[in-house]
């Protein structure tokens, strides 16, 4: 078996790419969100394939040297296609001969994939992922929030960049009142918002307006099969009339018109009930799912060094 490297250009022509771009766990494969890890960070596509299978990672470069992660920030790329035993091991040797400081591989599937595999260790991973194949069932908590966004009149419409400006100072707001601060760059939300409208972009950008004011903003990622939850923001106003409510409830009614078989919540941070009530109001269930990862002992030092288990 021969395994050949993959460019960002040759998986828009790649036939196994494209098929997999309309599968739930190829959400994240597009080429539109894969190139502005590329432009934003700097990170640059890793992806093998023996013409039935298929890695797609991104390798980060530091001054200590390159760690490689399917995707960053936990998002799923990995081992995607007609995986084989073979194919698996020549990848994962690749990997050695790479000498990586650190191998971070998130696979989409609840059933173990790499525990068997020497050197790497596993820790669970979860999500709340809303089944579309049938009417979802709101909680009472979300039904009777749904009703007062509504009684506000606001409007549900998809944003521009003409709408960025706003859309930051939400974000700013937010992070200013929860001490949270988000782990990717202003610059990669304003290319976002940049490619948001092109066709077949994949990502979709909602708000909920009075007038010309935004009470609150959704960014999702959609292929053929599913909708991703990517982040949002409310201001104080949009709190207070539940704005956020009113776009999940549109972006939900717009994926079923689409025949969409589901809506990926996300992850939650531990501990936070209060998200992980919003979530499941919708009916949206838990999924667990699997992180390999594998330090080299120079990382495993530097952790150290720097206080990290």
């Amino acid at each position: 078996m021969k395994i050949e490297a993959l460019s960002l250009s040759d998986l828009n022509r790649f036939p196994l790419a494209l098929n997999l771009l309309a599968e739930e766990q190829g959400i994240f494969l597009n080429p539109t969100l894969l190139s502005l890890w590329e432009k934003i960070y700097r990170w640059k596509l890793f992806a093998l394939t023996d013409g039935q299978a298929l890695f797609v990672g991104l390798v980060k470069s530091t001054l200590l040297g390159r760690m490689l992660y399917s995707l960053p920030f936990g998002w799923y790329g990995g081992f995607q296609g007609s995986i084989s035993e073979e194919f698996m091991h020549q990848v994962l040797s690749r990997f050695e001969a790479e000498r990586f400081l650190e191998v971070r591989i998130v696979q989409f599937t609840e059933v173990p994939f790499l525990g068997s595999v020497n050197h790497y260790q596993s820790r669970a991973m979860t999500t709340y992922l809303l089944d579309l194949s049938s009417p979802p069932h709101y909680s009472s908590n979300t039904i009777r929030n749904l009703r007062k966004a509504r009684a506000h009149s606001l409007v549900v419409k998809m944003l521009t960049d003409e709408h960025l400006r706003h859309f930051l100072y939400l974000k700013n707001d937010h992070e200013k009142r929860t001490g949270e601060k988000r782990k990717v760059r202003p610059e990669f939300y304003r290319e976002l918002f940049n490619v948001s409208l092109a066709k077949d972009a994949g990502i979709e950008i909602y708000g909920a307006l009075s007038g010309d004011e935004l009470f609150g903003c959704q960014i999702y990622f959609i292929n053929a099969a599913s909708v991703f939850y990517f982040d949002g923001f409310s201001s104080p106003a949009g709190l207070e009339t539940c704005a956020n409510f009113l776009l999940t409830d549109h972006v939900i009614r717009s994926a079923e018109r689409r025949n969409l078989r589901s809506l990926n919540f996300g992850s939650s941070p531990v501990g936070d009930v209060g998200l992980e009530r919003y979530k499941s109001g919708w009916g949206a269930k838990s999924v667990t799912y699997q992180e390999y990862y594998q330090l080299s002992r120079f990382k495993k030092i530097i952790d150290r060094w720097r206080g990290r288990r």
